[in-house]
């Protein structure tokens, strides 16, 4: 199965909420995630579009490869429970693999026909609405189209459309703090 999510930045998640439950979306839950990521020391071709991730979600925790397909909000993803995420994250290390981030947010999440909506909170860089469909990996359709106008129909203009993930958004913001300090 592959991933296929857009994002946007949006200014007023209590109002986006309201929207969307307006449209027929039925609320799902609510939890915090607390990711680390990582990845390879030393980029290789074959391993450049690789993302691990070990995520804390309600005293569980979940070891995630996110391999990039077209862009990086389209990915084949998997993922699988682990008991000790401090011994995994000494292993990664061993085969040459640094964690280069942390990201925590806080995700509401919502079915609005077949696809899952979350309304985000994440520390340090704001509020964010993301769209997510699970497609077979041979499915050829353009998925994100389809996400555009489930957007423009609760108001998110194509402007406020970011095409990367929360990694590459918290480190470019690490980046302009530390440039910026």
């Amino acid at each position: 199965m592959r991933e296929v999510e857009l994002k946007a930045k949006v200014a007023d998640l209590i109002s986006l909420e309201h929207t969307l439950l307006a449209l027929g979306a039925t609320f799902e839950k609510e939890l915090v995630q607390k990711d680390r990521i990582f990845t390879h020391k030393y980029p290789r071709p074959e391993n450049s579009s690789n993302i691990l991730r070990i995520r804390e979600q309600e005293d569980k925790y979940y070891f995630t490869l996110k391999s990039k397909l077209n862009n990086s909000l389209d990915n084949i993803e998997k993922e699988v429970t682990i008991d000790n995420p401090s011994e995994l994250a000494d292993l990664l290390g061993i085969i040459d693999f640094e964690q280069i981030v942390e990201i925590t947010k806080t995700r509401k999440f919502y079915k609005y026909k077949t696809y899952t909506v979350c309304l985000d909170q994440v520390e340090g860089l704001g509020e964010f609405i993301e769209i997510e469909a699970m497609v077979a990996d041979d499915d050829t359709s353009d998925v994100q189209s389809e996400l555009k106008k489930v957007f423009e129909s609760l108001g998110i203009l194509e402007e406020q459309i970011i095409m990367k993930g929360y990694t590459s958004l918290m480190l470019a913001h690490l980046d302009d703090t530390k440039y910026n300090s």
